[in-house]
């Protein structure tokens, strides 16, 4: 599975939950770093059809941050 399909130009909805929650973003903090509107962001979040530029913008704001480490019952995970 893939975070993005060219195809569709669409992202895989949940799996950009988890990628914005893994680098410690709320939607809205995220839409504004990106600068991408929140409704579109949240159109995303839903696998709706998005523009390749807002793809773009969307992962060039996922690769300024990484995702935090993630710990359970004493073992890290990166």
């Amino acid at each position: 599975m893939t975070l993005w399909n060219r195809t569709t130009r669409s992202f895989d909805g949940p799996m950009l939950h988890r990628a914005l929650i893994a680098r410690g973003y709320t939607v809205n903090a995220f839409a504004e770093d990106s600068g991408v509107k929140p409704w579109t962001l949240y159109n995303a979040l839903k696998g709706r059809r998005i523009r390749d530029e807002t793809a773009i913008k969307i992962f060039r704001t996922l690769e300024k941050r990484n995702p935090m480490p993630v710990v359970y019952e004493g073992v890290q995970f990166a």
